[in-house]
């Protein structure tokens, strides 16, 4: 039964689509948020893109647009939410440059910034962290646990020997 499984793998923040709806048909296809499984119900809180409305469904009834989310676009439109990370903690991403390459993989880094946002993108889209991974690269996580996590990894440290 659907109803055994209902918690992952779908994570807080997470973007989905509500779909097989009966009680409320008018709701199928739409997008939102998952805002946190509520137990007493079996149900996921789901905060619809277009309303901002919080409504619950089932895991059957929920399916799951994380495509979008790996490739490093902005989802995030609310800069009010309070983060998980502050500027400076070490964390581990899901790297979305890895794919089709290795397959996606979490790389340990810093958070460098909050709500960050490229000239390029669409007007009132953030991503809520700008990281900087170990090896360089900077990445842009969404506000999921799905996608960013903390890590005990230490920080990188650089030597360099100077004279004789």
């Amino acid at each position: 039964m659907a109803e055994a499984k209902a918690e992952p793998p779908i994570a807080e923040g997470d973007l989905v689509e509500l779909k097989g709806l009966t009680g409320a048909r008018h709701l199928n296809g739409r997008r939102g948020r998952a805002v946190k499984y509520v137990k007493k119900d079996k149900r996921w809180a789901i905060r619809l893109e277009s309303t901002g409305e919080v409504v619950k469904a089932k895991i059957a009834n929920i399916e799951m647009l994380g495509a979008q989310i790996l490739d490093g676009t902005p989802t995030e439109r609310d800069t009010s939410i309070s983060l998980d990370f502050s500027v400076g903690d070490r964390v581990e991403c899901l790297n979305y440059h890895t794919i089709g390459v290795s397959g996606p993989k979490f790389e340990a880094g810093t958070v460098a910034k909050h709500w960050h946002r490229e000239e390029s993108w669409p007007r009132g889209l953030y991503a809520a962290y700008l990281v900087q991974l170990d090896n360089g690269v900077r990445l842009h996580c969404k506000n999921s646990k799905s996608y960013i996590r903390n890590t005990d990894m230490p920080p990188v440290t650089t030597q360099f020997k100077v004279g004789g």
